[in-house]
């Protein structure tokens, strides 16, 4: 130990540099770890950035696709109601036109006079 101490003493001025440069090694490795880790970063950012993008690409289409349908589907609803008005009308004018032949039918008649005689009187028989 008495050595190391003597030599330390002797060599106070070498050690120190040995200390310096074990010192800047040691910042230059945390420093290029940093700056790996830095770069790994900004890729995994391009990466996330890339796929949000292919996302963002994805719901447009599908956006549009829904909107395309929803226009179809209105269009589809306004003819169908324009069909049940249609049917609705006609319903209408049929049930008008029953009533009026109910009606038609439960009218009073006027009374037909009697015959005087029945129509056919029958056969005479002849005796020949």
């Amino acid at each position: 130990m008495h050595l190391i101490l003597t030599f330390i003493g002797a060599n106070a001025g070498y050690v120190s540099i040995g200390a310096l440069m074990l010192s800047v090694f040691c910042a230059g490795s945390f420093l290029q770890g940093e700056r790996v880790r830095k770069e790994e970063i900004r890729e995994q950012m391009r990466d996330i950035e890339a796929l949000t993008e292919e996302t963002m690409a994805r719901v447009a289409t599908i956006t549009a696709t829904l909107e395309a349908e929803d226009r179809r589907l209105v269009a589809e609803i306004e003819s169908t109601y324009e069909e049940l008005a249609v049917l609705n009308a006609e319903e209408a004018a049929a049930r008008r036109a029953l009533a009026e032949r109910q009606r038609a039918i439960e009218r009073p008649r006027p009374a037909i006079a009697a015959p005087l005689g029945p129509a056919f009187q029958g056969f005479t028989i002849r005796s020949n």
